[in-house]
């Protein structure tokens, strides 16, 4: 495939993510989900264009979304995990070993959740609204378990997006 084919496809990849991600900005209730629509527009760039060139762009629609789209919470949730997971997710499956595969998977959801929620104590300032529960940790626990769990139905979700991608739309919109 051509180099220029590479770069203006990756371009408007891009632009589809940060598009989706100014949407957070509309729909305030969907902070999570529209954050990880942004980073299925990047899965399309790795096919295409390779790894290097979906984190340049991972690179790119985080600090644009940083600067441009008002919803913060949306910004580092697609800064923190659901921006670069989407391009990390095949390199964790070339492993051919499941159990490696999973607990890298989970390690690096669970450290990036932990960052995120450190951002969003201070970045967002959520810290007071969370000072006004008497179970702090536990009710954080019980989170970082359900988020876990979501995790997992969210990645089995994305290999279904993959492969639609490229078994149907990639065909569909690449025509060679």
């Amino acid at each position: 495939m051509k180099q220029s084919f590479k770069l203006v496809y990756s371009g408007m990849m891009c632009a589809l993510s940060l598009l989706v991600m100014f949407l957070s900005s509309l729909i305030p209730t969907a902070e999570y989900a529209i954050p990880a629509i942004a980073g299925i527009f990047l899965v399309a760039i790795v096919v295409e264009a390779g790894f290097k060139s979906a984190v340049l762009g991972y690179v790119v629609v985080s600090i644009l979304s940083a600067l441009i789209v008002p919803n913060k919470q949306a910004v580092i949730a697609f800064i923190v995990f659901l921006g670069f997971y989407p391009i990390l997710k095949g390199r964790f499956e070339m492993f051919n070993n499941k159990i490696k595969e999973w607990t890298a998977k989970i390690i690096t959801f669970n450290i990036c959740i932990v960052f995120g929620y450190y951002l969003l104590v201070t970045v967002v300032g959520i810290n007071n609204v969370l000072n006004t529960f008497d179970n702090i940790y536990l009710i954080l626990l019980a989170g970082l378990l359900v988020a876990n769990v979501v995790f997992v139905i969210y990645d089995f979700a994305l290999s279904r997006v993959i492969s639609l991608y490229i078994l149907n739309i990639r065909k569909k919109l690449i025509k060679k």
